[in-house]
C-alpha cells in the first residue's frame, strides 16, 4: 500500500510535533509534513498532500 502524504498544520509547535509523531507511527507509515498556519499559502502546492490534519487550538469558540 502506498503511504499517505499528510500535512499537519498547527500554530503550537508542541501540538504540531506531537501530531506529526503520532501520525508517523501509524501502521501504514504515512509521510508527514508539518507547518505553521502562516506557511500554508503555497505549501499545498509544494507538498501536494493527500489529507490535511489541522489543529485549531483552544480558542475555537465563536463570540457573538
Amino acid at each position: 500500500m502506498t503511504p499517505l502524504n499528510l500535512l499537519v498544520v498547527a500554530d503550537d509547535p508542541l501540538a504540531r510535533a506531537g501530531l506529526a509523531l503520532l501520525l508517523a507511527n501509524t501502521p501504514d507509515n504515512p509521510c508527514v509534513n508539518s507547518i505553521h498556519s502562516r506557511e500554508l499559502e503555497g505549501a499545498l502546492d509544494d507538498t501536494a498532500p493527500d489529507a490535511v490534519v489541522w489543529d485549531l487550538g483552544w480558542d475555537t469558540a465563536v463570540s457573538p
